[in-house]
């Protein structure tokens, strides 16, 4: 299996989950000489932009030329960016768009052919709770993830006489790190004095639901689900059901209000 984003976080531990199950894992990232991950015969190590071709297709000859094949790939690189819609710049918003469904896109286009040629395969596209859902200052990352959704069930129609099943794991919030490098790249942008409030009043919610998170083994055991079980369904929530299911039933009007009360988005 390829897994993206592999450096820490979710694609480390589902790295990780694989090969512990006795997979061969060709684990990509922008930096492998910073990962904890320690090659074995097993797994390898390779470097990967999602946002550049070049680098893709040369991570997916290497690994194929290591591993034989790739019978599953895990797109889970990803990009959060925390702020307003106004205080992120449109180079953020390209970064965020081109690395989480870009970037999906570009990865799963090179893989395909390979796919094809050896009988099949899985693609397990890893979104969020926030790809069926908003929260505030996540305006950039939720748009990405709502894509990331669209692009996986049209994907899942059109690969499915070619034996190639597409999956969709939907994480809820999760202890990986990522919170704090979000905080670390606001810091260095100037707030925008309209919002100050409004941030002030939601932060300190999203920060006690962030340290109050497991961290994110559940979801390497669901994206191992998803890569081999045969039930055939599209998604696969973990620590999202509840919210997700209430998302569904309840009117919009009265779901944003609980959103509301809940991070204090008044």
């Amino acid at each position: 299996m390829l897994i993206t984003g592999a450096s820490r976080g979710i694609g480390e531990a589902a790295a990780r989950y694989f090969h512990d199950a006795g997979w061969c894992v060709a684990a990509t990232m922008r930096a492998p000489g910073e990962s904890q991950l320690a090659p074995s015969n097993r797994l390898n190590l390779y470097e990967m932009d999602v946002t550049c071709a070049a680098s893709i297709e040369k991570a997916i000859r290497a690994a194929i030329a290591d591993h034989g094949r790739i019978d599953v790939v895990v797109n889970n690189a990803g990009l959060c960016l925390l702020g307003a819609h106004e205080e992120l710049t449109e180079a953020d918003d390209r970064a965020i768009i081109s690395t989480n469904i870009l970037g999906t896109m570009q990865v799963t286009r090179a893989l395909l052919p390979h796919m094809r040629a050896t009988g099949g395969g899985r693609i397990v596209n890893v979104s969020s709770m926030c790809g069926s859902m908003t929260l505030p200052l996540y305006s950039a990352y939720c748009a990405s993830k709502w894509g990331l959704e669209g692009f996986s069930e049209a994907l899942s129609f059109e690969l499915r006489s070619q034996g190639i099943k597409v999956k969709l794991v939907q994480p809820g919030v999760h202890r990986t790190g990522s919170f704090a490098g979000q905080l670390s790249h606001r810091a260095n942008r100037t707030p925008h004095p309209s919002y100050a409030a409004f941030t002030n009043q939601v932060l300190p919610r999203l920060a006690a639901f962030e340290r109050a998170a497991p961290p994110p083994d559940a979801v390497a055991q669901a994206i191992y689900k998803a890569a081999t079980e045969r039930w055939p369904r599209l998604r696969y929530p973990v620590r999202s059901r509840a919210v997700l299911t209430v998302r569904r039933l309840i009117p919009s009007a009265l779901f944003i209000r609980a959103v509301r009360r809940a991070l204090s988005a008044w």
